[in-house]
């Protein structure tokens, strides 16, 4: 079961009016935005995320939590920049990269593990048991 996207700022990155529960962006020196390739899923004991992060080493890719927010940033590096080559033909894009992801409340982020392998980042955080399935009552205090 999919979860309804939060509204509100991400708490790390203090973007006041954000209202999408996705950002992903990459920019060039021209400053237009590139978007990462990212799948979530869900099995019946985790949440997997993987996300298109050719050209990194696991060296230069960093994954943060705040709160049910995930943070993946990295960057990827032109060889070709140190050696100082003239261009006939350039496609591909280089330079940092960043995807802020809000998870669902259902995780445990404090057993999230990651693997970086073949440019795939891949997620895995362990499921909580659903705390809506649990019925409790609450005692009413007063007269």
């Amino acid at each position: 079961m999919a979860s309804e996207p939060r509204k509100g700022p991400h708490p790390a990155y203090g973007q006041a009016g954000l209202t999408h529960d996705l950002i992903s962006i990459q920019t060039d020196i021209l400053g237009e935005a590139y978007s990462i390739q990212m799948d979530m899923y869900e099995t019946s004991d985790e949440v997997v995320i993987e996300m298109d992060m050719p050209g990194m080493g696991a060296q230069e890719i960093t994954v943060t939590t705040q709160d049910d927010w995930l943070a993946v940033e990295g960057v990827k590096r032109d060889a070709a920049e140190e050696a100082k080559v003239n261009y006939l033909c350039m496609e591909r894009v280089f330079g940092p990269v960043k995807r802020v992801v809000q998870l669902p409340s259902t995780i445990d982020l404090a057993k999230a593990r990651a693997c970086y392998k073949n440019g795939v980042l891949t997620i895995r955080a362990v499921r909580m048991a659903d705390r809506r399935s649990k019925t409790r009552r609450i005692v009413i205090e007063g007269e």
